[in-house]
């Protein structure tokens, strides 16, 4: 058996991942709800993540048709990423 491989770095875009930068990775069951950041739409939807944030307290909200709404503070420290995994549960 032979193996071969070839490497190229043509098309490769290099960058460099500052330290400081938060991030929030959220994700949902049932997907698709619509993530809002200091009130403001975002225009994402879950699963999704949210960059470039400073540290600090960042009020979030999760809307999903048929679900009621979520609403949570998040902290973050600099260079900080939290990963939030909510389950909605049935409005009955």
């Amino acid at each position: 058996m032979i193996f071969a491989f070839a490497s190229c770095r043509e098309g490769i875009v290099d960058f460099q991942v500052s330290s400081s930068e938060s991030n929030i990775y959220i994700t949902t069951n049932p997907v698709g709800a619509d993530i809002y950041l200091n009130s403001e739409r975002t225009g994402k939807q879950t699963p999704d993540s949210l960059t470039n944030l400073s540290p600090g307290i960042h009020p979030v909200k999760l809307k999903l048709i048929g679900y009621a709404e979520v609403k949570f503070n998040v902290y973050l420290s600099k260079g900080e990423k939290r990963y939030i995994n909510y389950s909605f549960q049935d409005v009955n």
